[in-house]
């Protein structure tokens, strides 16, 4: 023990005199990125700017609802949407408890937006002083929408507008929290910052100046709508009272202007998709065409970038997808929100089809664009979910549930293998009887 006692001593010795020898150690690390790197140049903005974009609270399918923004993990794995926890559809996470997906304190994003407004203006003479004011609009934007994603969740909260020293005291550090009112304020007074700043165009993925106009409509909606109905929701005075929860119903009204004045800056820049003829095809192509005139934000999904999604792989009908999962089964309630299903004539008995494709005739277009029902095809095979097979029909289906299950003439099977003279009973792709091939809806 002693030798090794000695080896450190004499390293520290020589240290002491390597320092004393040297006198000239202030020279820049070779392994920090400083202020002058990163926003001393378009491209180093451009490299910071894409981290804070990455982070914007969008609830897309790195969005799981009970934990919350997910940040790692297998991009197969980003699946996730809230359909599942409000009754849209029934997935892998129903009835779960989505608690922990509420929780979202994006400080940490907050302190890299303020050091964009803080470090821009010291290097216009590098960047021009156009390019930085479009910036600053464009960060004015971001803040916003991190707040936005707060405000929601928790209505006031604590407004950081500067870079804190983490060395502070404490007492510095503990910003107050603000009223809800006044989150909202601060959000709309940030994105006319960002209306006035921006430019009308940017690259794709990058806000510009109607992005700002049309998510302060948004903003201002909800505003709008929690004076004028969430008072009711509040059962402790006290706090509705001290403003952090709530808004004062008078104020509503001036929150619907903003919102509507806002959605009006956007009259003539954007328009409805309508290109395609095939009214179902249509409404499928505005949201994957690029060139879609109702694009206002995009959010761009890359494996280069790690930010790429599996949602065709994991969503669509399993055996249309290479085998791999099928977790999204829309509900009979949301297919109905546009309108019943022609699936019975006016005295009640089921109306009879010579191929099931016959049912989505003269349904509304944006729900074939939206759901797969048993007829419809992908990729050259055919949805062909079934409960079972009627061998013979006559009466009602009800008349049939009444009788004995030995006498009644339908044939139910559990799973895709068994056969009634060469057909599938249950077709392939349902219905669910565990697992993740089958749908548990019908659709």
């Amino acid at each position: 023990m002693k030798s090794i006692h000695k080896l450190i001593i004499a390293i520290s010795i020589s240290m002491g005199a390597l320092v004393t020898s040297c006198q000239k150690l202030d020279i820049p690390p070779t392994n920090i990125f400083t202020p002058d790197i990163i926003f001393g140049s378009e491209a180093g903005v451009k490299s910071f700017l894409a981290t804070i974009y990455r982070g914007l609270p969008i609830e897309d399918f790195k969005y799981r609802p009970d934990q919350g923004f997910k940040t790692g993990g297998n991009d197969w794995e980003n699946f996730f949407n809230s359909a599942s926890v409000t009754g849209e559809e029934v997935g892998p996470f129903g009835g779960m408890d989505i608690g922990g997906g509420f929780g979202y304190w994006p400080y940490g994003d907050i302190r890299n937006v303020n050091i964009l407004i803080e470090e821009l203006p010291k290097h216009a003479d590098k960047l021009g002083q156009s390019n930085v004011d479009a910036l600053l609009g464009e960060a004015h934007f971001l803040r916003a929408y991190y707040y936005f994603g707060l405000a929601k969740r928790y209505g006031g909260v604590p407004i950081v507008t500067t870079v804190q020293d983490p060395g502070a005291p404490l007492s510095e550090l503990q910003v107050h929290r603000d009223k809800e009112e006044a989150t909202w304020d601060f959000i709309g007074a940030e994105l006319d910052l960002g209306y006035q700043m921006m430019n009308e165009t940017n690259e794709l993925g990058r806000a510009n100046k109607y992005a700002a106009a049309a998510l302060k409509s948004r903003a201002m909606l909800y505003a709008g709508t929690i004076a004028k109905y969430g008072s009711a929701n509040f059962v402790d005075g006290q706090a509705r009272a001290e403003g952090f929860a709530g808004i004062p119903a008078d104020k509503a009204n001036g929150y619907f202007t903003k919102a509507y004045d806002a959605a009006k800056l956007l009259e003539g820049h954007y328009s409805l998709y309508e290109k395609n003829s095939d009214k179902v095809q249509n409404y499928v192509d505005l949201f994957l065409k690029s060139e879609s005139p109702e694009n206002i934000f995009v959010k761009q999904y890359s494996i280069i970038s790690g930010t790429a999604h599996s949602w065709d792989a994991t969503m669509s009908p399993r055996y249309m997808t290479a085998n791999a999962l099928t977790r999204s089964y829309p509900t009979l309630d949301l297919v109905q929100r546009w309108g019943n299903l022609p699936v019975t004539n006016s005295d009640g008995t089921p109306k009879r089809f010579n191929d099931r494709a016959e049912l989505m005739q003269g349904l509304e277009p944006r729900l074939l664009a939206t759901v797969y029902f048993p007829g419809a095809t992908l990729r050259g095979l055919t949805f062909d979910m079934q409960r079972g097979i009627y061998p013979s029909f006559s009466g009602t289906a009800a008349a049939e549930v009444a009788k004995p299950a030995n006498s009644r003439s339908y044939i139910l099977s559990g799973d895709t293998k068994t056969l009634y003279q060469g057909r599938m009973i249950i077709g392939f792709t349902g219905p669910w009887t565990g697992g993740d091939e089958l749908t548990r809806t019908g659709f």
